[in-house]
């Protein structure tokens, strides 16, 4: 029973191939997770960052100015679809957009 306590003893731990082979194993880890902890960033699209446009300042709200397009409007008459009245309340829309310089888009 002495020979083989003293063999345990003598040899603690594990044999020289389990560590190399854990040495191995470990080094195949971080190689192999250094490209996918790389890999986990945000993607880059390749556009350039959008540029931030200055805000427009709205006009004071006046409420003559708001009275006279409700009055505007409401003289066309009802605007059913596709009748004279509706046509001519898209078209007051349409001159109303321009005149403040926006672009109008008019769909068919």
């Amino acid at each position: 029973m002495r020979s083989s306590q003293s063999a345990l003893r003598s040899n603690p731990g594990p044999p020289r191939m389990m560590k190399k082979l854990l040495r191995s194993s470990l080094a195949f880890a971080v190689l192999v997770s250094l490209p996918l902890i790389n890999g986990c960033g945000p993607k880059d699209s390749g556009q350039k960052p959008a540029v931030e446009k200055p805000l427009v300042q709205a006009p004071p709200f006046s409420a003559d100015s708001a009275f006279q397009f409700v009055k505007d409007q409401v003289s066309f008459g009802p605007r059913i679809p596709n009748s004279p009245a509706h046509r001519k309340a898209g078209d007051y829309m349409i001159e109303q957009l321009k005149k403040f310089g926006a672009t109008v888009t008019v769909q068919a």
